[in-house]
């Protein structure tokens, strides 16, 4: 075949000022075949209408468009791309990722209202209350310690599994531990975002609106933390003790703080827990 009104992969490269490299790996997965090979040496040839391909990919991978899936698009000599399709694909996977976008960044307003609530909370010293809506948390028998590694594996392989099940962790965590008849029983939970919050699974528990006592404390004896409660409170009464970090402004990886939140007597929340056991 005669080459003198083709174009060499370098002259390509010259031309769309694309790196000879992609090139080659565009013909690799297809989507950037040449006009002709060269059997004797494997020269690639190209035609000028490669030139609007090699344009048509570049814009592709600007909108993250897969370059894999092009070759669905593209025409077996590359002279033809069809356009709206490919678009419409575009279109698909932008939407997708603006989902994504949207919901880090309703995470990431969810933890300054956190931190700011922080710092408020920080402030005070006296015992506090507060009324928490209700919310929809993964439970999971846990005994072990929130300061302690194996917590952290625990709660990655629990946030794993959620996912798997196409569940999305929201931000707060922590440990719970509850008393039934002077026994005590510890879970970890997991908050779980409101779009999930009507999946039916055994794990999956939905606590009522309910006040709470609160105080902020260094010790994650959840027993010491109770009779604390108490001798504060004035009274002895079986409750549930929630325990979550407290992320203020400067967060202290080696002395972190916890936010101790403990039902108040005859609460309903801790006689839906009860029923769990």
């Amino acid at each position: 075949m005669k080459t003198d009104t083709l174009i060499t992969i370098g002259m390509l490269s010259k031309i769309t000022h694309v790196h000879k490299k992609a090139l080659e790996y565009y013909d690799k997965i297809g989507i950037l075949p040449p006009t002709y090979v060269d059997d004797e040496n494997g020269y690639r040839y190209y035609s000028a209408k490669h030139i609007y391909l090699v344009e048509a990919i570049r814009e592709c991978a600007e909108l993250s468009i897969p370059l894999k899936q092009l070759k669905n698009f593209i025409s077996e000599d590359g002279s033809q791309i069809d356009l709206l399709p490919l678009m419409d694909l575009g279109t698909t996977l932008a939407t997708a990722r603006l989902k994504e976008v949207e919901q880090h960044l309703a995470t990431l307003k969810s933890m300054k209202e956190e931190i700011s609530y922080s710092e408020d909370f920080l402030s005070q010293e006296s015992l506090q209350y507060a009324t928490v809506s209700e919310k929809t948390y993964w439970l999971t028998p846990y005994a072990g310690n929130q300061v302690s590694t194996d917590y952290h594996v625990h709660l990655a392989q629990t946030k794993e599994q959620m996912r798997k099940l196409g569940i999305v962790p929201g931000y707060e965590a922590g440990m719970l531990t509850f008393w039934k008849e002077g026994q005590p029983y510890s879970y970890s939970y997991q908050s779980i975002d409101k779009k999930n919050a009507t999946i039916k699974k055994k794990q999956v528990v939905v606590f009522p609106e309910t006040t709470f006592a609160l105080m902020k404390s260094p010790n994650t004896n959840h027993q010491a933390v109770s009779e604390t409660f108490e001798r504060l409170r004035g009274e002895t009464y079986e409750k549930a003790i929630f325990q979550t970090e407290i992320f203020a402004k400067k967060y202290d990886f080696e002395s972190p703080l916890f936010e101790m939140k403990s039902t108040l007597p005859e609460a309903s929340l801790l006689k839906q827990l009860q029923q769990m056991v």
